[in-house]
């Protein structure tokens, strides 16, 4: 009897139950009823629950005594404990086990009504009880974790995937709101503003610049700068590309580049981010795409920088060229409206300067009527200069009438007239 309560003992001290470290959410119904005894692993229910099933499994064993052997009853014990293990946990699994033991000893092996054993083969019997408690409660723990974990896993990947569609679905947003408000604009200058604070509220990064040059002539190029607050320091930047920083191989290639900060300042044909190094924001990454016209020729950039949340991905890319497109789309269609309204206004000038050609009757109103309508069809000044009597060339007529040569302008005339 000493020896069955040494290992009944041993078998209960090593079974005390562990605190859980991965409970389920109080919203995972699912998982409240194999959790909540394995949470509080000593309280009075489940033990409680415990001694009921090993009543229960008395009941039906003392029934059963006259018809099976006690290796018989005993298994009757054996799946009232696994039972047990299986659901309430491992502290009431070995309390159960135990208290079948002492229970079975008592009632069923010989002598009966007293805690002795008289074979071996009696006492081996018992102690695979207590084991068999202890291993398949500490599996069923195992399992239960495991579990938690699994649905901890699927819960947080399901909000990783509703987080990447709401984000998909801002983008989407924000492309059609881009798409109205490039749309509204007749302004070349104004649509590239608005493409690229767009651009970089989008993305959701801290500084975007955008440039437009004809046929790679960056001398003449216009700029737009959108910066968050974080570069408020950089507020004034107005440095225009000069075609020497790596953007240059975006345009030549027409193709978008997206590189880490590592990767950038590593590239060959990093310069400090061109000539303005000094002076220009600092870079965290980078993501270009190119504006491309209708006929494939590059008519431009889009540059982001510091993305707010980790590094540009091939999605960021992906919105960047599609607002790329549709921003190319509309400033092409902007210089040819404008080009066409040049053209309707010159056609219009010509024919009223045909008019009051024919009307002048001396040829200084003559003139002046040709020096008006070309000063207003081209937007500046207009001068005739004649040689005087030395030979030097001399304004004598001029549109608007105040105001002189500019320095180098006879120069330049003289050059024309003698060349």
């Amino acid at each position: 009897m000493d020896a069955v309560r040494s290992v009944c003992y041993a078998s209960a001290s090593m079974g005390a139950e562990p605190r859980e470290l991965n409970q389920p959410s109080p919203d995972d119904t699912s998982a409240r009823p194999v959790t909540r005894s394995l949470a509080h692993p000593r309280s009075w229910p489940a033990y409680a629950q415990g001694a009921g099933v090993v009543g229960f499994c008395t009941i039906l064993a003392w029934d059963m005594a006259s018809y099976f052997t006690l290796s018989n009853l005993l298994m009757i014990y054996l799946i009232g404990t696994v039972g047990v293990a299986t659901h309430l946990g491992r502290g009431p699994s070995i309390v159960t086990a135990v208290l079948s033991v002492l229970v079975f000893d008592f009632l069923f092996i010989p002598p009966r009504f007293r805690f002795a054993i008289s074979d071996v083969e009696h006492l081996f019997a018992l102690a695979v009880v207590v084991a068999v408690a202890a291993i398949i409660s500490s599996r069923s723990a195992r399992l239960r974790q495991h579990a938690v974990a699994v649905r901890q896993y699927e819960r947080e990947a399901a909000a990783a995937a509703a987080a990447a569609r709401a984000a998909q679905v801002a983008q989407l947003q924000g492309l059609a709101a881009a798409a109205l408000a490039v749309s509204s604009t007749l302004s070349v200058d104004e649509t590239l503003e608005i493409l690229t604070e767009r651009a970089r509220q989008i993305i959701d990064c801290h500084l975007a610049i955008s440039g437009l040059s004809t046929d790679q002539d960056w001398g003449h190029a216009i700029h737009a700068v959108a910066l968050s607050d974080k570069y408020a320091a950089w507020r004034d930047f107005a440095q225009k590309p000069d075609g020497s920083g790596v953007y240059r191989l975006v345009c030549e290639a027409n193709r978008p580049m997206r590189l880490t900060q590592a990767q950038l300042e590593s590239h060959p044909a990093w310069r400090g981010f061109s000539k303005a190094a000094g002076a220009h924001p600092p870079l965290r990454g980078w993501l270009a795409v190119p504006l491309i016209g209708v006929d494939g020729r590059n008519i431009g950039l889009i540059q982001l920088s510091d993305k707010d949340a980790g590094e540009f991905t091939e999605a960021d890319e992906s919105i960047l060229v599609h607002l790329a497109q549709m921003g190319a789309i509309a400033i092409e269609k902007i210089r040819s409206y404008e080009d066409a309204e040049w053209r309707r206004r010159a056609a219009e000038q010509l024919y009223a300067m045909s008019h009051d050609v024919a009307a002048a009757l001396d040829v200084p109103s003559l003139l002046h009527v040709a020096l008006r309508h070309i000063g207003e069809v081209f937007g500046t000044r207009v001068m005739m200069l004649f040689p005087d009597a030395e030979g030097k060339l001399a304004p004598r007529w001029r549109y608007p009438e105040t105001g002189g040569p500019e320095p180098g302008e006879l120069a330049a005339g003289r050059w024309a007239y003698e060349h």
